[in-house]
């Protein structure tokens, strides 16, 4: 199922009804909170070095099947959208990457993504992240302009062009 905030009177089910926001459609927005994380190598990551870009924030853990079910397809996003300027950043909610990297090399995840660490989750909970997976996406002034809960076919080609007008800023 896909939450959409917003204020649409009507929430899209499926990707296939998903339509980019538009200022009318986002009458409250809400600016991203900021984090700091660290990569795969110690390199820390914060929101605002993205400031100018679109971002899709994906919250997961390997410990969550769906998390896991929708890896493959959010890879295929990440491939697909990578000459529009889009950062995909996977952030997993755990311990150690002991226990992530097996995941990513399981499932192929990572390429041409970022992929973080947080364990404390407190940067999911300053979102108001309760079920994961949760993406956020983001716009280019750090704005969170739509919330997806839940595992997603990031391969639907409707909501594929429709998310690519939105970041090349086409209607």
């Amino acid at each position: 199922w896909l939450l959409l905030e917003s204020s649409r009177s009507r929430i899209p089910e499926t990707a296939e009804d998903w339509h980019p926001p538009t200022s009318a459609m986002s009458n409250a927005p809400r600016e991203a909170p900021a984090f700091e994380l660290e990569d795969r190598q110690g390199q820390v990551h914060t929101l605002e070095q993205y400031r100018g870009k679109p971002v899709l924030l994906n919250f997961w853990g390997t410990w969550c099947p769906p998390c896991l079910d929708e890896m493959p397809s959010l890879q295929t996003l990440v491939t697909s959208m990578a000459d529009t300027g889009l950062v995909v950043i996977a952030v997993a909610l755990d311990d150690d990457w002991g226990v992530v990297d097996p995941v990513l090399q399981q499932t192929g995840f990572g390429e041409g993504a970022v992929v973080l660490l947080n364990p404390s989750r407190g940067v999911a909970e300053s979102y108001g992240t309760v079920k994961v997976p949760e993406t956020y996406l983001i716009d280019e002034e750090g704005v969170i302009v739509h919330k997806f809960v839940g595992a997603k076919d990031w391969e639907h080609e409707p909501f594929l062009r429709d998310l690519r007008a939105f970041v090349v800023g086409e209607e």
